[in-house]
């Protein structure tokens, strides 16, 4: 009796794991995390070597309130920095400035086209979360333009908590 109970529990336990871990990830391709060539990851360097120096580099908290650095580009890219390794840990963009995702998801473009490529997305706390394949999270706020129709209005992108 003891080994049925036993791996019953177990057999509960793997499918309620594995049904946890399925919710984490999404359709979106993991590509899609960056903006403007960069991705969640990559050295400081290489983002220098791309855009230059920022305009501004100022001490912040990243989303889950740990020290780091943002570095501003304009007045409307924001690279948050990782300082332990100087690595990318979350992107951001405000305006059409010319940064897009790989599928070309930028600042302007309707919100009809962000479903057909990425799916629906669920609202959470005012903007749309997208999920990548690998738990990556592309969170996009919309705002309605002179036709009323809802057009992204800032992509913004990190790892999961």
């Amino acid at each position: 009796m003891f080994k049925k109970v036993a791996v019953l529990a177990f057999s509960l336990t793997t499918l309620l794991a594995s049904t946890c871990l399925a919710v984490m990830t999404g359709p979106v391709p993991d590509s899609e995390a960056s903006l403007g060539g960069i991705t969640l990851g990559s050295p400081m360097s290489y983002v220098r070597s791309i855009y230059g120096a920022p305009t501004d580099r100022v001490p912040t908290k990243d989303y889950i309130r740990q020290d780091a650095f943002s570095n501003i580009y304009g007045n409307s890219f924001y690279i948050i920095e990782y300082p332990k390794n100087s690595s990318v840990e979350e992107l951001y963009v405000t305006a059409n400035n010319g940064l897009a995702t790989p599928m070309g998801i930028t600042v302007g473009i309707p919100k009809s086209t962000v479903d057909k490529l990425y799916g629906e997305g669920s609202f959470v706390q005012g903007s749309y979360r997208y999920l990548t394949q690998e738990g990556k999270v592309i969170q996009i706020k919309y705002v309605d333009d002179a036709n009323d129709v809802a057009v992204v209005k800032s992509i913004y992108i990190r790892y999961s908590a």
